[in-house]
This record gives structure tokens, C-alpha cells and sequence, in this order.
């Protein structure tokens, strides 16, 4: 390998495994990405309710809420409890309704830890951490050191927000695109659901290939591909117009927010401010041109 070679592959290695190292700090450590782990220690939780992210319910809904809580029973004299917080984004903790420590939001990642001998009783205790996201969901992740036995954050807890009905927590799952959805599946265990037809087509497709290769005369093996592709786009063709149909308008596409605009210009004879509405905010599009003489 030549020496301009060498330094090229210098240059790439270095690129990478900046990028790589970039991404795992971000990712990993810094506050700015809302990317969650769970490890052996617990797992992170939060509250069953979805929330809505809607323009004219944000103010109302930001900052949320949530409650946590959970019993522990604790033997004096016997045990070393020390609570470890991490908190999307502001946790406070309360031992038998007593506050005891407030944790930062700047670093939420890091973990806090409160040695909690000195606030318990003997006998059942009631721990709760109310954590605060602004704006965001909610979430914990907590576990108790220096007990005989497991007391994590997991599905066994307790959560409310804002005096609502106790429910249990959901696992907190970063490998699922859609967080609301809890019982959506990751995309291998869907690939897993579909391995029996990607065989089937595998199958199929191997056994067309042999009887063209064995079968068609040599002259027409230069049409394959265009019949190929030819196939192919007839069956997205088909997909499409079969999962549009299914598809409600209001979803499919925004016209009616947009056509608000269009009222509102009508009605005010002047431009919307950014908080009149949902798409108001928007410049004018070029798809109003034909009302400009309205003005």
C-alpha cells in the first residue's frame, strides 16, 4: 500500500470512528437526545396515558406531571438502602410524604443517589417520585441498593398524573418507532411473523428462474428485466390504490387545515398570527395566489 493510500485510510478511520464515538456520547450521555437504556439495574417506566401533541393543548398539557409510587419494607439495623434516580427530567422524591431531595433536569442521564437510612421507618414504607417533563413524557428509572431482595422500577409500581386513577406503568421501549403504541410489534418480530411468505416467495421466484433459464429461448432473456419491472410496478401500483382507500381524509392529508388559511383571509382580510390556529403559522402558499385580488 502506497503512502497516499496509507493516509486516505487514516482519514476514514478517523472520520468513523469519530462519528462512532459522537454518537454514543450523544446518545448515551448527553441530555440533549431523550434516548433511553434499561439494564440489569431496572428499567425505565412511565405512565399509561398517551398524550396529545396538538398545537392548542400543549401550553395546557407542558409541563406534565406524573406520579410514582411504591412500598418498601425496611428492617432497622439489618439493611444499607441507597436509592438510584435517573428521571426524564425532574424527579422529587418523597419518603411517607416527606420531601427529601429534588434531582436536576440539566443532566436528566445522571444517575443521583440518596442513602435513605435516615428517612425510613421500620416496617412498610411508601416511597413516590413525581417527575416532571417539560416538555416531554415522564418517565423514571430507579432502583434501591443494599437490600436482601430486587426493588426496581418495573410494571409492579403505581402511577397517576394529575389525580387520575392509579395504573400500573408501562415499559419504557426505545426499539419501537411508535412509543404510544404498547403492543406494537419491533420490526423482527413482524420480519419473524412474515418468514413463512418470504420462503413461500423466495420459493416461488427460484422456481420461475430455473423454468425461464431451462425453458425460454435465449432471445428473449433481455426481456426479463423489463417484465420483471414491469410486474413489480403494477403490484405497488395496486398496494397503493388498496391501502389508500382505506386511509380517512382528515388523515391522508391536511387540505381542511389549510383551507382554514384560506377563511381566515377571507373573513380578516389580513394574515393570521402563528397561535390563531393549527396550520396558520404557515406562510401564504402559492395556492392562494388566485384570491390575491380578494385583497
Amino acid at each position: 500500500m502506497s503512502q497516499f493510500n496509507k493516509f486516505q485510510l487514516a482519514i476514514v478511520c478517523g472520520i468513523l470512528f469519530s462519528w462512532i464515538f459522537f454518537f454514543v456520547y450523544k446518545a448515551g450521555y448527553s441530555p440533549d437526545v431523550p434516548y433511553i437504556k434499561n439494564d440489569a439495574h431496572a428499567q425505565w417506566i412511565f405512565h399509561p396515558d398517551k398524550l396529545f401533541f396538538g398545537l392548542e393543548q400543549s401550553i395546557k398539557e407542558f409541563p406534565v406531571t406524573t406520579r410514582f409510587q411504591k412500598e418498601l419494607r425496611f428492617i432497622k439495623g439489618m439493611e444499607q438502602p441507597v436509592l438510584h434516580i435517573k428521571a426524564h427530567k425532574q424527579a422529587v422524591l418523597f419518603v411517607n410524604n416527606i420531601e427529601i431531595i429534588t434531582t436536576k433536569p440539566d443532566n436528566w442521564k445522571k444517575e443521583t443517589s440518596i442513602n435513605l437510612l435516615e428517612h425510613l421507618q421500620a416496617g412498610q414504607n411508601q416511597i413516590s417520585i413525581e417527575v416532571t417533563a417539560f416538555p416531554g413524557r415522564g418517565m423514571l428509572y430507579a432502583y434501591i441498593s443494599g437490600l436482601p431482595y430486587r426493588w426496581v422500577t418495573d410494571s409492579s409500581w403505581y402511577s397517576e398524573i394529575d389525580g387520575s386513577a392509579l395504573a400500573r406503568p408501562v415499559l419504557a421501549d426505545d426499539t419501537r418507532n411508535d412509543f404510544d403504541n404498547f403492543f406494537q410489534t419491533t420490526t423482527f418480530q413482524h420480519l419473524n411473523s412474515l418468514a413463512p411468505l418470504v420462503i413461500l416467495i423466495f420459493f416461488i421466484c427460484s422456481v420461475i428462474y430455473i423454468l425461464a433459464h431451462y425453458k425460454l429461448k435465449s432471445k428473449y432473456h433481455s426481456s426479463l428485466p423489463k417484465f420483471l419491472l414491469l410486474i413489480i410496478g403494477l403490484l405497488w401500483v395496486i398496494l397503493f390504490f388498496q391501502k389508500m382507500i382505506h386511509i380517512p381524509f382528515k388523515y391522508g392529508f391536511d387540505s381542511p387545515l389549510h383551507l382554514e388559511y384560506t377563511d381566515y383571509l377571507l373573513r380578516h382580510g389580513s394574515l393570521p398570527m402563528a397561535y390563531d390556529g393549527w396550520e396558520l403559522y404557515h406562510p401564504p402558499s402559492s395556492t392562494l395566489s388566485p384570491l390575491s385580488h380578494v385583497f
